[in-house]
């Protein structure tokens, strides 16, 4: 009957919707308009190191510790855009510690509405970006390192472009310059060399 088949399409069609959530890589999770959790996909559960079980029917300050929730930094600011059907869409990062550890989340959220325009609740698709923020951290630990090495060092040291113009020197070449590091930057290494104590430095 057209019952039957209206039933089916309607099971193929939440089959399908099912299929794909299961299969995303980046978590997604529905709250109502009361903020209570009541869809979640397994990388969502992942991410939280919790089981649908926990999460659903919750809201999430019942069993997330959100102690640790802190604005993006400024690099990574909150943003509030139109989304493609003129609803706001946000974006922010949160660290959260879980059972699992301390996960930093990359989350955009935007707002669910039905034909009325009544407002059914929030849908938000969160990435795992910790290994993102680790390498982030490992490198500017380094890159700090490699400048104070830079920069204590007893010789004269300086980088040049292909057109041989200062791009950067070390505080030994800025005093044997007489001149200080903004001076120097951006014109030519001879220029910079006038100094007799540089010339026997060099």
């Amino acid at each position: 009957t057209e019952q039957k088949r209206a039933e089916s399409s309607l099971r193929q069609s939440e089959g399908l919707l099912r299929a794909i959530l299961g299969s995303a890589a980046d978590g997604i999770a529905f709250k109502d308009a009361g903020g209570v959790f009541r869809e979640v996909n397994p990388a969502f559960c992942r991410m939280l190191g919790q089981s649908p079980d926990d999460i659903l029917h919750h809201a999430d300050a019942e069993f997330m510790d959100r102690s640790l929730d802190e604005p993006a930094p400024p690099e990574h600011p909150i943003t509030c855009e139109q989304g493609p059907c003129g609803h706001d869409v946000l974006s922010c990062e949160l660290s959260l510690m879980t059972p699992g550890g301390l996960r930093h989340l990359s989350v955009h959220k935007s707002p669910v509405y039905d034909v009325l325009g009544e407002r059914l609740g929030e849908v938000s698709i969160s990435r795992d970006i910790t290994q993102r923020r680790k390498a982030e951290a490992a490198l500017a630990q380094s890159e700090g390192l490699l400048r104070a090495m830079f920069q204590s060092a007893q010789d004269c040291i300086y980088v040049t472009d292909e057109n041989d113009v200062l791009r950067e020197v070390n505080q030994t070449f800025s005093t044997q310059a007489g001149k200080t590091r903004e001076q120097l930057r951006v014109r030519p290494v001879s220029e910079a060399c006038r100094n007799e104590g540089l010339r026997v430095q060099l």
